[in-house]
């Protein structure tokens, strides 16, 4: 067996009975009173890695200390020189162990260290997160929103589901929900609680048609770009601005239209079958031709049918039945632009006719324009489990020089879609004036956001053309849906209370606010602010370096970062450095041949190791206050600074080393 595996061999079995030795401690002799009693071994199992983390540096040296002083008593002659070949063949064995031991020691720091230390964070913040749905659902209660008090109990009930607090509390939640939706008659979607906003119908006819008709264009389906562009130009409020676009697409896909006789011809025949929803469906899609002679007959037959669709009820229900005069009412509020209507409707007929033409294509119609404006509870469910980040806070500066600060509880990615669609849990926004005075406050239980281009945004007609964003156009930003409703009913799922998901304002700025929220700052800079929140020293490396120079755009210290980073770079040097030191001092104190190792020094090793964390953390202390003086000197270039300083600390050691001599 050689000198240098014998000095690896002391390493391994060291550095493993530290870990075991750590691990069972933490497991049997400590308490995990800051966790639920189902996270309690796992809390502790993670704290236990976490510990022996941290001594890995200093295992490691004192491993090598024994291993380098049996290594050099085997293998030196006692006779090396000075900077003699002997010594730099014994300097390139240390530098491969050392290095190796370097890189394990980084590798523990930048990877498994966050990781356990993010699990320990979920431990906890289940812990907070159970106390406070509790704490909001009783305040809900009070309040007499039992449909907010519900949903945060079922969350408690999730977190914890053994919980006698939280089975009581949901139990009490339930039958006070069911008493004040019998005082109140709440039995129909009609009289639900309005406890939502919903689009100005103007813009949300608006906003739809105008997406439907850009994407039909890019399909080159250009029957209904023609059809949803005409249907944006005839829209009032903050879509106006819109109209030059929706006239742009109109006149694009009528050029590469031909003729439609066939949609004419279905058209007269429903005229006089007396179905005037399918006569003014198919003859508004007649209209989009280049022949003024269908154009003109077209024209004809929608008004006809649409003046008896919305003014002759009678003529409209002869002959017919409910489904008739309910198809009727959804195309009426589909046409209009209230979509959720038209949904709640045609979910209904979907369930009672579902190989019904009509119903279909208006269902297909309404699914696609709801989903560009709300989306689905649903969508939410038990999405608590997969959330990537708790606790996530920051602000930014708008273009108009007001500043929103932003929480959110809980960040759950849709990896699949290559981290473009996220759910935010209790996210909520604060607005202030430069000088400090709240203008508005909103706050939502569950968000969706989606990355999507400024410029689509701005071509769609969902931000206004002259609303300021510093964002350019081709970049991609945080795009917040604030509403979400029911997928099954108004208000009601299983025979259980799902509440509308909607904001609730405070200091409303405006009456009728948006249903949505722009973020305008570039989408992968909201990754950098979710990492950025668990602390500079979880951060991965490459995001800290993307960060530390934006950190106070986003109200974080940039001080504080550089510096963390400057840390970051200098890690592996320092560590060489105590390395290549602890080198030096296994030499000259190494086991000649004629010594024997004795069994009373593996006492020494524990102590020896507490001894160098003690030094680590002293140099720790140290390199802080260095790196803080350092900023105020060289700013963001302090990582270089430091980066200087410390190699040539170990050039410095290494020259120590090979100066060293073996009498």
């Amino acid at each position: 067996m050689s000198s240098r595996l014998r000095a690896v061999i002391i390493f391994a079995v060291y550095t493993f009975l530290v870990c075991t030795f750590t691990v069972l401690f933490f497991i049997f002799f400590t308490k995990a009173e800051s966790v639920l009693p189902p996270d309690s071994f796992g809390y502790r199992l993670n704290k236990g890695f976490i510990f022996f983390f941290n001594l890995i540096p200093a295992v490691l040296m004192t491993a090598e200390i024994f291993g380098f002083s049996w290594f050099f008593g085997i293998s030196s002659s006692g006779r090396e020189k000075r900077f003699s070949t002997i010594m730099l063949g014994h300097f390139k064995s240390v530098l491969i162990i050392c290095v190796s031991c370097v890189l394990i020691c980084f590798v523990v720091k930048e990877a498994l260290i966050p990781i356990v230390e993010e699990k320990i964070s979920v431990y906890e913040i289940r812990q907070r997160n159970f106390v406070l749905y509790t704490e909001l659902a009783n305040e809900n209660a009070n309040e007499g929103s039992y449909d907010y008090a519900r949903f945060y109990a079922d969350e408690a009930l999730k977190l914890y589901p053994d919980s006698a607090e939280a089975k009581e509390l949901a139990r009490h939640m339930e039958e006070e929900e069911i008493k004040a939706r019998s005082k109140s008659g709440m039995t129909t979607p009609d009289t639900q609680d309005k406890g939502y906003y919903a689009y100005q119908q103007g813009d949300s006819l608006a906003y739809s048609s105008l997406q439907k008709a850009e994407k039909a264009l890019a399909d080159s389906d250009y029957i209904n770009a023609h059809y949803y562009a005409e249907l944006a130009k005839k829209t009032t409020g903050r879509a106006d601005q819109n109209k030059a676009r929706a006239q742009e697409i109109s006149s694009i896909a009528l050029d590469k239209l031909s003729k439609n006789s066939d949609y004419l011809e279905i058209a007269e025949t429903a005229l006089k079958t007396s179905n005037y929803i399918d006569a003014h469906y198919y003859a508004e899609l007649a209209k989009k031709t280049n022949d003024e002679e269908i154009k003109a007959r077209a024209n004809e037959i929608s008004s006809m049918a649409w003046d008896i669709i919305s003014n002759n009820d009678d003529l409209l229900n002869k002959g017919t039945d409910e489904l008739y005069k309910t198809k009727k009412e959804a195309y009426i509020a589909l046409e209009r632009g209230d979509v959720l209507k038209a949904y709640y409707t045609l979910l209904k007929l979907n369930d009672l006719y579902p190989s019904d033409p009509d119903v279909k294509n208006y269902f297909a119609a309404t699914m696609e324009k709801l989903q560009k404006q709300y989306f689905f509870v649903d969508e939410t469910t038990d999405m608590r489990d997969f959330e990537a980040a708790n606790d996530v806070y920051f602000a930014w500066t708008k273009a108009d020089g007001t500043i929103d600060i932003i929480f959110i509880g809980g960040i759950s990615i849709v990896e699949d879609t290559g981290q473009f669609v996220q759910y935010f849990r209790n996210f909520s926004v604060t607005t202030v004036s430069p000088e400090g005075d709240t203008i508005q406050f909103f706050s939502v239980p569950y968000a969706k956001m989606t990355a999507q281009l400024v410029s689509s945004l701005r071509d769609s007609g969902l931000i206004d053309a002259n609303w300021e964003i510093k964002t350019s156009n081709d970049q991609y930003v945080p795009f917040i849906f604030l509403e979400g409703v029911d997928r099954e009913a108004d208000n009601l799922r299983n025979g259980k209370i799902n509440p509308s998901i909607a904001p609730k304002y405070k200091y409303p700025q405006e009456e009728d606010p948006l249903p949505f929220y722009l973020l305008d700052i570039p989408f992968g800079d909201l990754t950098l602010i979710r990492l950025a929140c668990g602390g500079p020293e979880n951060m991965p490396f490459i995001s800290l370096l993307r960060f530390a120079s934006k950190a106070d755009q986003y109200g974080f210290s940039s001080e504080i970062y550089s510096c963390a980073l400057a840390k970051r770079c200098c890690y592996p040097f320092i560590i060489l450095v105590f390395m290549i030191f602890f080198a030096v001092v296994s030499f000259n104190y190494r086991l000649l041949s004629g010594h024997m190792f004795r069994f009373g020094w593996i006492l020494l090793f524990p102590i020896m190791t507490a001894g160098i964390y003690f030094m680590m953390m002293l140099a720790d202390y140290l390199e802080s206050i260095v790196a803080i003086s350092m900023y105020s000197l060289l700013g963001a270039a302090t990582p270089i600074g430091m980066l200087g300083i410390v190699i040539l600390l170990v050039l410095l050691t290494s020259f120590r080393f090979l100066s060293v001599h073996g009498e």
